[in-house]
């Protein structure tokens, strides 16, 4: 189900009974205004998910441990609070896009996990502190351009093991 900027109005509840849903991207409908409902979670089967730069909001579900299909996550400018450790539950991830979120507080350890990460973009959020050293999982396998962590507020010094072109800074 791919139908960028067409959609207006909430996500309906029932959207967590499409149980053999593999695709899934409201990316860009700026009209859609209303929170991510929690069924959506429920999305177990889903391979690809892009829900960003919509005016929906949303929060992190409890766990991820059944998401072992999803490959692409993608959600800018639409969540707020901290980074959850039950991220480093996707381990089936090469893609990996929080951009432009309002998200607070340090990277969770638990990120080390997705080792088959060929994108990951953290950028223009508020994240702080350290970044961890269970990051040198993945970030230096990663090609120019595909990590994106600038706009942050990281903690000096940046460890060695993060690529340059990443773009993260300390403060």
């Amino acid at each position: 189900m791919a139908m960028p900027g067409v959609f207006h109005g909430p996500i309906p509840d029932s959207i967590g009974q499409l149980s053999k849903l593999k695709y899934l991207s409201f990316s860009n409908n700026y009209n859609m205004q209303a929170p991510i409902p929690a069924s959506i979670w429920n999305l177990t089967g889903l391979e690809y998910m892009d829900i960003s730069y919509n005016m929906i909001k949303g929060t992190w579900p409890q766990t991820f441990e059944h998401h072992h299909n999803l490959t692409y996550l993608e959600m800018g400018a639409m969540m707020f609070g901290d980074l959850p450790d039950i991220l480093g539950q996707l381990t089936s991830l090469t893609h990996f896009g929080i951009r432009t979120n309002q998200l607070t507080g340090p990277i969770p350890a638990s990120l080390g996990n997705l080792t088959k990460l060929q994108f990951f973009n953290v950028a223009g959020n508020y994240l702080n502190g350290t970044i961890p050293d269970s990051l040198r999982s993945f970030l230096p396998n990663i090609k120019d351009y595909s990590c994106q962590m600038d706009s942050n507020d990281f903690a000096c010094p940046i460890p060695k093991f993060v690529p340059s072109s990443c773009g993260a800074t300390c403060t």
